[in-house]
């Protein structure tokens, strides 16, 4: 019935003694504790008062076998898959607009550019006129100042 049937409980100690039919294994300068030897209680067992019912619980408790129980996925909540598709829908509105503002900046910038070359050459052909203009009043002085002489 019990595991270990040469042990019994010392309440006096509150650890297990072998009982006297057994052979002691301790040396014979141990003549006064020859007929027992104590054994330490598991650490659960230290407020509790000892009973059958005790021994015989943790016994059955370490003689039972556990099998591995195998594991079992996990559904996926209200909750976590809320947050996954926020997520998820987040991404992709983040990077269709990103796409969208960086199509508009080059169409944008492309017209910047065209208008800052429109401005250059406007600008160029300004400078020209005024170069001839500058060239015809400096004619045009000259001459006059050749005529009053």
């Amino acid at each position: 019935m019990m595991r270990f049937p040469h042990l019994r409980p010392n309440p006096a100690s509150r650890s297990f003694v072998r009982s006297s039919s057994q052979p002691s294994t301790l040396s014979p300068h141990h003549t006064h504790h020859h007929h027992r030897k104590h054994y330490p209680l598991p650490p659960h067992y230290e407020k509790k008062a000892f009973s059958p019912y005790t021994i015989m619980s943790f016994t059955l408790r370490t003689t039972t076998t556990t099998t591995a129980a195998t594991p079992v996925k996990k559904p996926v909540g209200a909750f976590r898959g809320g947050i996954f598709g926020f997520l998820l829908g987040s991404v992709v509105a983040g990077g269709a607009s990103y796409f969208y503002v960086y199509e508009e900046y080059k169409v944008a910038n492309d017209l910047l550019t065209e208008d800052i070359d429109a401005l250059r050459t406007a600008t160029l052909r300004l400078e020209k006129h005024v170069r001839t203009l500058e060239e015809h009043m400096a004619n045009i002085t000259a001459a006059a100042n050749k005529g009053k002489k």
